[in-house]
């Protein structure tokens, strides 16, 4: 295997890897991060209805009627909003109020959980106990997508803890939000990762282009042709391609040294042959 392909697979296996341990944790920095802005947003909501709550409150006991009427209301309207392309047609909002025995004495949704006790609930328990209160609870365990998130603000009236209102919102609300988060992640990725791999490719090239120049002078000065020192640049590979040329002019002069010198000899057997002849002549009898 070549050595400039070597190069280039070993850059591109490093980038893919690169990018997908960059990808992987964007995606998962971006579904904490919208779990975050939810938890944000339950904090305010669940302020708000104390803060009416606790207006609402009467000889020091808490009224809920008004919060059944106006989800009732809430859930039986009809909307449309489009939110960067999506659509959202529905309230995912559940709010229930507890007294100071963690007792629901109102839910939102139809009273289901009306008369439970919810005082062993992290957002409940802490609430009571002058904490910051929120829970995230799996309608099923094994698929985190079934989560609800909920946040408890205390109801205080008249400079005592009457209870607390817990607000909860399902993640699901907000699935498509970041599915189309990763996918707009995903393919900029791909598009960054393929513009990646065209610009290594042309830089291998560019590396790999005066390997093959002076490849191809070395090959040359082989078969004994005059071919001229291709421009390599005053780099590395220019040093290299230079030292290549010494090396040849060095090797040429070390030759015409052996050729003159197989000639000196050549001239010089030629005479030495004759007068041996003759001296051998000299001593048989001649007339």
């Amino acid at each position: 295997m070549r050595i400039t392909t070597r190069i280039l697979l070993g850059f591109l296996a490093f980038t893919s890897l690169g990018f997908y341990v960059l990808v992987h944790w964007a995606l998962s920095d971006l579904h904490s991060r919208s779990l975050n802005i939810m938890e944000e947003t339950l904090v305010d909501t669940s302020r708000l209805l104390a803060a009416q709550l606790e207006a609402d409150a009467k000889a020091g006991r808490l009224k809920t009627g008004h919060l059944k009427d106006l989800f009732d209301q809430a859930y039986r309207s009809t909307f449309s909003a489009k939110i960067s392309g999506l659509e959202k047609k529905r309230i995912h909002l559940r709010v229930y109020v507890t007294d100071t025995q963690g007792l629901v004495i109102f839910d939102s949704q139809a009273g289901m959980a009306e008369g439970k006790d919810y005082s062993r609930w992290n957002d409940v328990y802490l609430t009571l106990r002058g904490r910051y209160g929120a829970r995230a609870t799996r309608a099923d365990p094994a698929n985190p997508d079934t989560s609800t998130i909920y946040v408890a603000a205390p109801l205080r009236v008249d400079g005592g803890l009457r209870g607390g209102v817990s607000v909860g919102k399902p993640v699901e609300s907000i699935r498509l939000f970041v599915q189309a988060g990763d996918r707009k992640i995903f393919v900029t990725a791909l598009a960054i990762l393929a513009c990646v791999m065209v610009l290594t490719l042309a830089f291998t090239f560019w590396i790999a282009l005066p390997v093959r120049r002076l490849t191809r002078y070395a090959r040359s000065v082989r078969d004994g042709e005059r071919a001229a020192l291709p421009n390599l640049g005053r780099n590395e590979m220019g040093d290299l391609g230079r030292s290549f040329e010494e090396m040849r002019e060095a090797l040429e002069g070390k030759k015409y040294v052996e050729q003159y010198v197989q000639l000196l000899t050549h001239e010089i057997k030629g005479p030495l042959s004759a007068i041996r002849g003759a001296a051998e002549l000299m001593q048989e009898k001649m007339d």
